[in-house]
């Protein structure tokens, strides 16, 4: 027998089909404009048809550096992310299983530094990395520049912290009559109960310097061979005019990885997002 759907569900699912459109409809016009000039693209009426000059646009990002920005933009992103899962786990792990005096005070500094802009420690971030560290190494120009920042992320710590408060401590303590260490428990009992944490967290960070822009321009302003994405498709926008149609299709190919890795990860990313949202 066939359901019959009410005037309300009716309604419901009208209004979420609607959501669903404009939601998808973005990126489909940035995926046809990406094949279009930018004649095209700026054309009345607007066109969402797909056109013939996608090699054409595809040349011009060839020909400004696309494919090293692009390999720039994953080591970042893939370095900083690994780099930054390993020490706010254990920044969390720290914070939830070991009892020290003034634990919750450095927990309460972490989340004060969270209303912080990061426009307003660029300065000192700046000056540290062109040589005014214990050192003297200058890394602006370099990708260390932009990841060894990354790695204190308050944010991420908080986020292991919420995850390892489900831990537990039983199981650390069982591991230790064993004969574990203090790593070993961490890295082979503690770490594998917050994987879908680390899923979720991993996302977002890999977003953050994916799309990280001002770090970048600040510390490789001067290295035209450490551009990032998206610096190169900043540098498509002249003085004058402006290449539309590489501009958008730079955008869809700097876009298309991390959607698909997104769409494959989408049910551990949620998982893990939510894992962390109440305390078990």
């Amino acid at each position: 027998m066939k359901k019959r759907f009410s005037l309300l569900e009716t309604a419901v699912v009208l209004v979420l089909a609607i959501g669903a459109f404009l939601a998808v409809f973005p990126f489909y016009w940035m995926f046809s404009a990406a094949t279009r000039t930018s004649a095209d693209v700026l054309g009345i009426p607007p066109r969402i048809d797909f056109g013939l000059a996608l090699w054409q646009n595809l040349e011009t990002l060839i020909a400004r550096g696309f494919f090293l920005a692009a390999w720039n933009s994953l080591l970042i992103a893939s370095v900083t992310t690994v780099l930054t899962l390993l020490v706010a786990s254990m920044a969390g792990f720290a914070l939830t299983q070991y009892q020290f005096k003034a634990r919750e005070n450095v927990f309460a500094l972490f989340l004060i530094t969270l209303i912080v802009p990061p426009q307003v420690t660029i300065v000192p971030l700046f000056q540290l990395m062109a040589g005014q560290n214990p050192f003297s190494i200058n890394l602006l120009g370099s990708p260390w520049a932009i990841m060894l920042p990354a790695l204190s992320s308050s944010f991420a710590i908080f986020f292991c912290r919420q995850a390892f408060q489900k831990y537990p401590s039983e199981l650390s303590d069982a591991a230790r009559v064993d004969g574990a260490n203090e790593f070993q428990v961490y890295w082979r009992i503690a770490l594998p109960t917050i994987r879908s944490s680390l899923a979720a967290l991993s996302v977002f960070v890999f977003l953050g310097q994916w799309n990280s822009f001002f770090l970048p321009l600040i510390m490789n302003s001067n290295n035209d061979a450490g551009r990032t994405l998206p610096l190169l498709i900043s540098s498509l926008i002249g003085e004058n005019t402006i290449d539309y149609g590489a501009l958008i299709a730079g955008t869809a190919l700097s876009v298309l990885p991390v959607l698909i890795f997104f769409l494959l990860a989408q049910r551990l990313f949620v998982s893990g997002a939510l894992s962390g949202s109440v305390k078990g």
